[in-house]
């Protein structure tokens, strides 16, 4: 289990958004320079579950399963690749010649790759399995 701690800044419903600070993960990850959900501030806000009833203000403590984070991670990164490689191979396999074949069914796989996540990711954002949720509330 991924554990994070935050301050919930809004409630809708049993959903909150939490405030949390940036760790030194974030630091060192590659993606920082083109993640949506960091700023030039020391912070970012997660959408998460809120079974605890936490109310605005809350110091919270969240988290997600490894096993989700891992299903993210794995659709984010190797699934495109996948479809990269499988169309380059299949370039230099079926066509003449192979190098121009290769890079046009190659990016082609990549780019259908990401059409696929945002159908699969559009899927994934209503099931609660893959938000992360509240935990227990630390102090008000």
């Amino acid at each position: 289990m991924n554990k994070e701690e935050g301050i919930i800044t809004k409630v809708e419903g049993n959903i909150a958004w939490v405030k949390v600070r940036r760790t030194s993960m974030c630091e060192v990850c590659n993606s920082k320079s083109v993640c949506n959900t960091l700023n030039e501030s020391n912070s970012m806000e997660a959408q998460v579950y809120n079974p605890v009833n936490g109310k605005e203000g809350d110091r919270v403590e969240f988290m997600i399963s490894t096993s989700s984070l891992l299903t993210i991670t794995s659709l984010l990164y190797i699934f495109p690749l996948i479809f990269l490689m499988a169309g380059s191979i299949s370039g230099y396999m079926f066509f003449k010649p192979p190098e121009f074949y290769a890079l046009i069914l190659g990016l082609s796989g990549f780019f259908f790759s990401y059409l696929i996540i945002r159908f699969i990711s559009e899927r994934m954002a209503g099931h609660r399995k893959f938000t992360p949720e509240i935990i227990r509330i630390l102090r008000s």
